[in-house]
């Protein structure tokens, strides 16, 4: 399907997951690093909201990480949105040893009813250590989706 939406003129630069590798319940941070290029749709403040994304064949579980409040003036940013233990528990363990994805959006109440709009992800892979135990392998992508300043506009990708 294609999302057409008037979007915040932001430019998402890099998008990381701190530890790469480590266990699935253990610490989380994730860094957003962006660009405001003008003056954003809301006045002061956005949010950027996180979400733990995880596709199974015939369902799609999604389990809100949190949100951390983000500046829109004009410049480069950095926020880091962290957790001292992933909680998962409203997932079912056999549908999380899977590849997973954390989702962030921008999200303001000025564009259109309020929505969240991707504009990174980071792949998370879920597999099980030597041990048994559950292990989580971060991926870091290259902002896949991105509102670029020039149109305003973005169509959503598959």
């Amino acid at each position: 399907s294609i999302m057409s939406a008037v979007l915040p003129p932001v430019h998402v630069s890099s998008c990381k997951i701190e530890p790469l590798q480590g266990p699935l319940y253990g610490p989380l941070a994730v860094c957003v690093e962006y660009e405001m290029k003008e003056p954003g749709v809301c006045d002061t403040v956005c949010t950027w909201c996180l979400t733990w994304v995880v596709d199974v064949a015939y369902l799609q579980k999604r389990l809100c990480l949190g949100s951390i409040s983000a500046p829109s003036s004009i410049g480069r940013h950095t926020v880091v949105f962290s957790v001292p233990q992933l909680d998962l528990r409203d997932i079912p363990e056999e549908h999380v040893e899977n590849v997973s994805v954390v989702e962030c959006a921008w999200h303001t109440e000025g564009l259109s009813n309020g929505d969240n709009i991707p504009l990174a992800n980071v792949v998370v892979h879920v597999s099980r250590g030597r041990d048994g135990t559950l292990v989580r392998t971060a991926t870091p992508l290259r902002c896949p989706m991105r509102a670029e300043a020039e149109g305003g506009t973005q169509k959503e990708t598959e």
